[in-house]
């Protein structure tokens, strides 16, 4: 390849990446929630509440939560809240000590549907 086609070529290499970069971070993003990120809870919740940085589509969310030994615990259709930019979700099974996953799904105005997850401990 000539040296002429590599310096041809290299603004539109810059342009692509920009242009990839710009539209992950477009995509709807898990930016609280509570229980918190990582955090340590005294009470088992009775909500889980998820706030994003766009306003989720309802209809492709859903928000499950396992327990320290992977198994689901019973929670309650995925809502919307009253802060437009969350996802609500009761829960009803029994709690016990230990290390819980929040899986979500959700998509915002693009449609594109994101997956994510994250840790709190109960420890009564």
């Amino acid at each position: 390849m000539s040296r002429t086609t590599r310096r041809a070529l290299l603004p539109a290499l810059i342009a692509t990446v920009a242009v990839t970069s710009l539209a992950w971070a477009l995509h709807t993003t898990l930016v609280k929630a509570v229980p918190a990120i990582d955090g340590t809870v005294t009470t088992a919740p009775t909500e889980l509440t998820l706030w994003f940085n766009e306003r989720p589509d309802v209809s492709l969310s859903n928000i499950v939560l396992q327990g320290p030994d992977s198994t689901k615990i019973e929670t309650g259709s995925t809502k919307t809240h009253a802060d437009t930019l969350a996802l609500t979700a009761l829960v009803r099974g029994t709690m016990k000590p230990g290390k819980y996953t929040v899986l979500y799904r959700t998509a915002g105005s693009d449609g594109h549907v994101m997956r994510g997850k994250y840790q709190f401990t109960y420890q009564p």
